[in-house]
């Protein structure tokens, strides 16, 4: 039996590999039935007046979920039960403002007076509070361009300014057989 060493909460604490994978199983496991079709097809029994601990071992949960699925619908109907969407912050940018900043953005960064036309995060951050006047984080900003704009990162090739393709081409042409042949 292994131990495991976790942080939580602020506070070190030693776990068997046991009891870490019985408490990794309970939550996925509950995670998974609340809101689920376990839930919804227990609804069904509720109308049919049937007993938590039935109901239970019919939809394969423990009879505590069954109580607090029986209250949800007692108060809200078989409705309250069905899963919600994710609830969380609204986003600092609405649709309008993300096809403004689209815009703005594929015009290219000379256009808004930087040297290069190169995008950094930073960049990026600056032309964001010019056009819609609210400042992202980096890390925001990078979530708005993967995310929502769906841009990746891309890289440019690392060249010589001073490259010179007919001489490259020429040299492969006329001199490099002349030296692969040898003697």
């Amino acid at each position: 039996m292994g131990v495991v060493v976790l942080w939580v909460g602020g506070y070190w604490g030693v776990l068997s590999t046991f009891f870490l994978c019985v408490w990794f199983f309970c939550s996925s496991f509950v995670a998974a039935e609340v809101g689920g079709s376990a839930s919804c097809s227990a609804v069904e029994s509720f109308e049919e007046g049937g007993s938590n601990v039935e109901i239970a071992r019919a939809v394969g949960v423990c009879a505590e979920s069954v109580r607090r699925w029986r209250r949800v619908w007692e108060e809200g109907g078989a409705a309250a039960l069905r899963r919600r969407s994710a609830t969380g912050r609204p986003p600092k940018l609405d649709d309008g403002q993300v096809t403004e900043v689209r815009a703005a953005l594929e015009r290219g960064a000379q256009a808004h007076g930087f040297e290069a036309d190169l995008w950094t995060l930073e960049r990026v951050g600056l032309v964001i509070e010019r056009v819609t006047g609210v400042a992202l984080s980096q890390a925001s900003v990078w979530r708005l361009l993967t995310g929502r704009l769906g841009w990746s990162l891309q890289r440019p090739e690392r060249r010589a300014v001073e490259r010179d393709e007919s001489g490259i081409a020429r040299w492969i042409t006329h001199e490099w057989p002349r030296i692969n042949k040898g003697p």
